[in-house]
């Protein structure tokens, strides 16, 4: 599929980003379980979140890196010519897109210049890749602290200080899992060992692998 010239038509950007999509879906579905094993089988204490999302962000790197996307960063790293910034989350580039996934229902307002100039469409690397728009993947847990299943793609496009908010040229909320195509997750990715925990878990990761749904479309 070319590459939308529009940036305004958030139909063509989210069927553009669909391989993507289900990557993303695919990995949090792995790496919140695998977040949740570090409190319940090696820690053996009550969850605390900020940690649990970091762990979040850790395994789903390593998903990302494991099925071939090198250019995948911490947003607290140097990546790619970008300063370091803030916070959890995760940035990449994707088809001339720049791409930061973070965890919420609503966008993390920013707190650093480089953020508010993401948020506000700078396009940090055009000369280099190509860059043609900014992005933003928003994840989200349930009250049991589980994957929702849902993700969130929007264009910021504003902010709004005194109130704290960002706002956007267009949202779509999907839902991966209901797209026609499952990606299996890299077998490398299955046996980390970085962390003594135990891998109980691999009957859940087939029963993942093995989902078979219609076509999603996204909420407006």
């Amino acid at each position: 599929m070319a590459i939308p010239n529009d940036v305004h038509d958030p139909d063509l950007w989210v069927e553009l980003l669909k391989p993507l999509l289900l990557e993303l879906d695919f990995a949090f579905q792995i790496a919140v379980p695998k977040a949740h094993q570090f409190f319940t089988n090696y820690h053996k204490k009550p969850v605390n979140r900020p940690l649990l999302s970091n762990l979040i962000r850790y395994h789903a790197l390593e998903y990302l890196w494991s099925s071939g996307h090198s250019d995948a960063k911490e947003e607290d790293e140097d990546g790619w010519g970008f300063r370091g910034l803030p916070n959890n989350g995760i940035e990449l580039l994707y088809q001339q897109s720049c791409i930061r996934v973070r965890k919420g229902i609503d966008p993390p307002y920013p707190t650093t210049g480089n953020a508010e100039d993401f948020y506000r469409q700078k396009l940090f690397q055009e000369m280099e890749s190509g860059v043609k728009i900014n992005l933003l993947i928003l994840y989200n847990l349930n009250s049991q602290l589980q994957y929702d299943g849902k993700l969130s793609i929007l264009r910021p496009v504003k902010l709004i200080k005194k109130m704290k908010k960002v706002t956007w040229d267009w949202r779509r909320t999907v839902t991966p899992s209901e797209f026609s195509v499952m990606k299996p997750v890299a077998p490398e990715y299955m046996h980390a060992t970085d962390l003594p925990m135990e891998h109980d878990t691999q009957a859940g990761h087939e029963e993942v692998k093995e989902k078979t749904a219609g076509t999603g479309t996204g909420d407006k």
